[in-house]
């Protein structure tokens, strides 16, 4: 992690404790975005509270200027504590899932597009330390996802098909939805508790099985830092 983390803070969404940086841990769930968490997060220092945050929902704020992603054209993103409108009725439009904490929203459009601000920060091209194997960030999704073995994600609330954002290898034969890759990541975590029943030390996970050569990534999301790397193989066409 960088010098540029701050190592304790006071949080507006829980000022009745500070929150401490730390660099890993089992899974968990953002109290801030309520999606899923893995590496370093701001934890509450009471051991019996379970307030923890992402490092990036951690450290976002309403009066922060105004982000752009390259997805997204010229549209604008504030970060926002809450969706506005009813509870359930907004979904992130780059993953699919819903959007029920915090998020960034393009609140000057007709749309207005959602995001997590997990997904608002994805890493845009990651690759094995070796630079033997990359996957980049796309905007769509060019072929079908290896784990679901669909193009679009029927768990979404979109009334049009919806695809979302997707890794794809820079030989153009992998595909994986942002949504699946998440899915993949607990999974094989859970997997590989379950056979060592002890965390591993440095979040070694295996992500699909394979039957020609092991892959190792660097983390696909934001939260995993560079402390988490992930065992990948490649998928079985």
């Amino acid at each position: 992690m960088g010098s540029d983390f701050e190592e304790t803070m006071n949080h507006p969404c829980h000022l009745q404790h500070p929150i401490i940086l730390k660099s890993e841990g089992a899974p968990f769930q953002c109290s801030g975005c309520k999606e899923l968490g893995f590496g370093p997060r701001y934890q509450c220092h009471e051991t019996d509270c379970p307030f923890v945050l992402h490092y990036h929902c951690a450290t976002a704020r309403p009066t922060d200027r105004t982000r752009i992603h390259l997805f997204m054209g010229n549209r604008r993103f504030d970060f926002l504590w809450e969706p506005p409108g009813e509870p359930n009725r907004r979904y992130c439009d780059a993953c699919g899932q819903d959007v029920r904490g915090f998020l960034y929203q393009d609140q000057y459009s007709k749309h207005n597009f959602d995001l997590h601000p997990c997904c608002m920060n994805l890493k845009r091209t990651i690759s094995d330390p070796n630079g033997t194997v990359e996957l980049n960030l796309k905007d769509k999704v060019p072929s079908k996802c290896v784990k679901c073995k669909r193009k679009g994600l029927n768990n979404v609330q979109s009334k049009e098909a919806f695809r979302g954002w997707s890794y794809v290898s820079s030989c153009g034969n992998y595909c994986y939805h942002v949504y699946c890759v998440k899915t993949l990541i607990l999974e094989n975590w859970e997997r590989v508790i379950s056979m060592l029943l002890l965390p591993p030390p440095t979040l070694l996970l295996q992500a699909w099985s394979s039957e020609v050569k092991l892959y190792q990534l660097q983390a696909l999301w934001p939260w995993i830092e560079e402390e988490g790397r992930l065992d990948y193989q490649s998928p079985v066409r």
